[in-house]
């Protein structure tokens, strides 16, 4: 069929209509055309793949990956310059949508000036057959040596465990490998139980691929074999640290260091904790929150899903007190990164951890803060923890997200209480489809009583 790419839809597809029919179609940009192929077909929409293009957008760009086949990328045909631009409005407009606001309000794009080479953490899959990427939309995998997102140290990891780690067993082994601030690799080994694998079906008496919803078995050989390359590696200088099974090889926790304006962020984390995944993009979400709180000034801040304390010790900076919530947050670390945070910089704000199940909302006794900073995990957050916000009603909320559908959503909870102030897109995510935004909702009525 014949295709006319009006825009583009939140993950890079480029959009088309058919006979009043939306089709989405991978790899196109705004004004191409061309015939496309149907890949699939739905009651409301369709994908297709390109057959043939006859305009060319003159934003697309030569894609010089050798690695093409993975499901790690997906924006590199599009010319650097405008490629936030593009990915960024596409997200906003589905925000936008979803939440029922104003197209107009106020944005700002923060791209970052390295695009290769930037990522800070990667995933890799380990079969019996090879180790990588999953191909998109698949489960077979493709060998990423060669990826040119990865920087040299995560390169060399990668290639150590291609080389020797040869995995003979069916469960599919997931490898978190994250950097420091010295590029030094840590790894944390899972089993991946989210792959397809052959159960049997007692209706037919065969075997049937289908996805696993427990935990795949791993004998005692299997456990050891894991073990002792993990042993191994660290002894070789592969990783400066190794976890699996909560047993950990070297060190156990990871250092991060932001700079801005002289002043260092430094923060602890176990080994397979969070991290943004571009440092220059971190560095980016750090001046938001900072020049944010110059011009409010309030006296007392929240951070909800705090972590390791990012963003709560750079609001320590700006705020006499703050107060740091999270679920799996490790007092031990997040203490080690406060003390050195203050031992770098002068006039800390005082810097409190609760450890609270944010799905149930907020802890008793929140203190009256005039801000909450909100970064949560990308499923969103909870209605319960939506309430509670509009109960403890700040004058903004400051929401940092990676997914625009749980952001929009989320949005639409806090209405009429919370209105979009601005809109930040901030790159964290070099040539992928993806962008982190930050949203500022700022009060502009009472919650009504019930």
């Amino acid at each position: 069929m014949r295709y006319t790419i009006e825009c583009l839809a939140k993950g890079g597809e480029g959009i088309t209509r058919v006979d009043g029919k939306t089709y989405f179609i991978s790899r196109t940009l705004p004004g191409e055309s061309g015939e496309f192929r149907v890949t699939e077909e739905k009651k409301g929409f369709g994908r297709g793949v390109v057959v043939k293009c006859d305009r060319v957008s003159h934003f697309r760009v030569k894609d010089h990956c050798p690695v093409r086949a993975c499901s790690g990328c997906g924006f590199r045909h599009v010319s650097p310059e405008v490629a936030l631009a593009f990915k960024a409005k596409a997200v906003h407009d589905n925000i936008c949508r979803q939440a029922h606001v104003d197209s107009g309000v106020p944005v700002t794009y923060w791209p970052v000036r390295v695009l290769d080479g930037t990522r800070r953490r990667i995933r890799i899959h380990l079969s019996r057959q090879e180790a990588g990427l999953f191909i998109s939309g698949t489960h077979k995998i493709v060998d990423i040596c060669k990826c040119l997102m990865l920087p040299e140290a995560l390169r060399s990891a990668v290639e150590d465990v291609v080389s020797n780690f040869t995995w003979k067993c069916d469960p599919v082994l997931d490898i978190q490998m994250d950097l420091d601030d010295e590029d030094r690799v840590y790894a944390e080994v899972k089993v991946n139980a989210e792959v397809e694998t052959p159960l049997k079906d007692k209706r037919f008496g065969d075997a049937r691929r289908k996805r696993s919803a427990h935990r795949p078995f791993m004998g005692r050989y299997e456990h050891e074999q894991v073990m002792r390359y993990l042993s191994d590696a660290v002894a070789r200088g592969i990783y400066a640290g190794a976890l699996y099974e909560n047993r950990v090889w070297g060190q156990a926790s990871i250092r991060d260091i932001v700079s801005l304006e002289g002043q260092d962020v430094v923060t602890w984390r176990r080994i397979g904790r969070f991290a943004q995944a571009t440092q220059e993009a971190n560095a980016h979400l750090h001046r938001i929150v900072q020049t944010f709180l110059r011009e409010t000034k309030p006296s007392c801040v929240i951070d909800l899903f705090c972590g390791a304390g990012n963003f709560t010790f750079r609001a320590a900076m700006e705020v006499p007190d703050v107060l740091g919530i999270e679920f799996f947050g490790d007092r031990e670390t997040f203490s080690r990164g406060y003390e050195e945070t203050r031992q770098r910089g002068d006039n800390i704000g005082r810097v409190q951890l609760r450890l609270y199940d944010l799905e149930k909302g907020l802890p008793e006794g929140c203190p009256k803060a005039e801000v909450v900073i909100a970064d949560p995990a990308r499923g969103g957050m909870t209605p319960t923890l939506c309430e509670a916000l509009k109960s403890l009603s700040p004058d903004y909320i400051l929401y940092i997200s990676c997914e625009a559908s749980c952001l929009g959503r989320d949005m639409q909870r806090l209405e009429p209480m919370y209105a979009p102030q601005c809109f930040h897109y901030v790159d964290m995510f070099p040539r992928t489809a993806d962008v982190e935004t930050v949203c500022i909702l700022k009060r502009i009525c009472e919650q009504r009583s019930r």
